[in-house]
């Protein structure tokens, strides 16, 4: 939205497309020139009333729950972003997620997390109302794997040139690199970029027609 009057860019915590949590700072900041009738549950608004379509009845926040966890990718490696989105049927008043390695988010229904770390960690995603005052949870694993250092393998020299190859992880991203000489300072040069790699063995081809001593390394992130 562009800024203005009346305008925020504060999260408004909503736990699905329309409903907003009971701590969201929407609630009492409308305008009751905009708001008649009843809200998108035919629920009364207040005065003042929330921002959006919902209003927050705190005595209406009850009955049964029902969770559903979508999480993609699962597998996946270190530094990269997991999405995870939170379905709830019922009328909810909080929600919050943990990712198993200290950090939490609240009142999201569609969260990102990325580990720095390799391991198995554990995404648990708990919801409340009035007859659940602990919550109601369910979660998901994800593997995270730490970035391989490649290891290069049956070099030589072919008709069309140079070549060599190397393991790959998938999603991981390279950088292939030359240099003609490895005194200091040394300059390298790009040959090849693979972005989020899809092949379990990478064959690289130098077709250069030098005869100069060219050095390579491989850069993953």
């Amino acid at each position: 939205m562009p800024l203005g009057v009346g305008n925020t860019n504060v999260n408004p915590q909503f736990l699905d497309y329309f409903h907003i949590a009971a701590t969201s700072p929407c609630r009492g900041a409308g305008s009751s020139q905009y708001a008649s009738g009843t809200d998108l549950d035919g629920e009364p608004w207040a005065n003042p009333p929330s921002m959006g379509c919902d209003e927050v009845i705190p005595a209406g926040l009850s009955g049964p729950l029902a969770l559903n966890l979508v999480a993609s990718p699962t597998n996946l490696l270190v530094n990269r972003y997991a999405n995870c989105w939170g379905l709830i049927t019922g009328r909810a008043s909080t929600s919050g997620w943990s990712f198993g390695d200290g950090t939490t988010d609240t009142n999201s229904w569609i969260s990102t997390h990325e580990w720095t770390n390799p391991g198995d960690y554990t995404v648990t995603f708990t919801v409340y109302n009035n007859d659940y005052p602990s919550g109601m949870a369910t979660n998901v694993v994800f593997h995270v794997e730490a970035l391989a250092v490649p290891q290069l393998q049956s070099p030589g020299v072919q008709t069309n040139g140079f070549q060599f190859q190397f393991s790959g992880q998938t999603n991981a991203n390279y950088t292939i690199q030359y240099s003609t000489n490895l005194t200091p300072p040394v300059a390298w040069q790009t040959l090849q970029t693979i972005n989020l790699n899809a092949q379990n063995v990478i064959q690289v081809v130098d077709g250069s027609g030098t005869n100069l001593a060219r050095f390579y390394r491989i850069l993953v992130q």
